[in-house]
């Protein structure tokens, strides 16, 4: 039977005028065992708030007089931490089914957790990865590298704990096939420390085999052109820089540190004044007729 209540207290459970022959356990949707040892409660009022109940005995002469009861609102946090977890599932949820691979791994380099698409691509499940170290998985060619990405995002060198920061390195899968990824690396910060990295890592070996190619047909097309003593040039539009091969240099007799090639040094410098306007009308109809072609 509640004896005194102060304001506070009257107004958490709606309680005005008079209270007389008030039982405590009225006021809570839960059942409240005041006679319990335990001297900590979490339950409900009737009013649906989430409280913590902190009892005290009150004892005169031996005897047990009652309890002092001290009851806190903490339904803001209740509300705040369900908002987290639900939160929480939602950022799961969007990891194992995003389309990039996903991974965190512990201060020490060790996977704590991988999603869908990690086992799908590198053929290891979690059952196998989790709690090992990523080297087992880099090439070898590129463990070095890996080891130099997160040595810089832990140095301390920086103020703010958390640091992202991207790199390419090569991986071998379970069945030995290489494969080139594209990491974005992020520390996880938990009290202002860094716990851990989190790592959204993209397949890029269609792109790297594709630069590779282009690569090794620009030398071959660079040494048959200074064989056969042929000069070539790019001409980006867009950005209206001209890029010369050596050999133009030497064709049109310009010094390489002093020329700067471009649409206008080109027309102005190079072309003879009598064919000037044909080549300019030639140059710009191939524009037009690329942009005509692209609509």
């Amino acid at each position: 039977i509640i004896l005194n209540l102060n304001k506070s207290a009257r107004k958490m459970f709606n309680l005005k005028g008079k209270i007389a022959d008030q039982n405590i356990k009225k006021l809570f949707s839960k059942e409240y065992n005041l006679s319990s040892d335990y001297d900590y409660f979490e339950t409900k009022t009737i009013r649906d708030n989430n409280v913590t109940i902190s009892q005290t005995d009150i004892a005169k002469g031996g005897l047990s007089m009652g309890k002092l009861l001290v009851v806190r609102d903490i339904s803001p946090r209740k509300k705040a931490e369900e908002k987290l977890r639900k939160s929480e599932e939602s950022y799961k949820n969007l990891i194992k089914s995003s389309g990039d691979i996903i991974y965190n791994l512990d201060i020490s380099g060790q996977f704590t957790f991988v999603n869908p698409k990690f086992e799908k691509i590198t053929g290891y499940s979690r059952s196998e990865v989790l709690g090992k170290d990523t080297n087992f998985l880099v090439h070898k060619d590129y463990k070095g590298e890996k080891s130099k990405i997160f040595s810089q995002l832990y140095s301390i060198k920086w103020k703010d704990p958390q640091r992202s920061t991207k790199t390419e390195v090569a991986i071998i899968t379970k069945k030995g096939k290489a494969l080139w990824m594209e990491l974005g690396v992020s520390t996880i910060v938990k009290n202002n420390k860094i716990k851990g990295f989190s790592i959204i890592a993209r397949n890029i070996t269609d792109r790297k085999l594709a630069e590779n190619k282009l690569l090794k047909t620009t030398k071959e097309l660079t040494l048959a052109h200074n064989v056969a003593g042929l000069g070539s040039f790019t001409y980006d539009i867009k950005e209206n820089r001209v890029i010369w091969s050596d050999e133009l240099y030497k064709i049109y007799g310009m010094d390489k540190e002093k020329f700067i090639p471009t649409k206008e040094t080109f027309f102005n410098e190079i072309v003879h004044p009598d064919s000037r306007k044909i080549v300019i009308d030639k140059v710009n109809e191939g524009i037009n007729n690329k942009f005509r072609n692209l609509d």
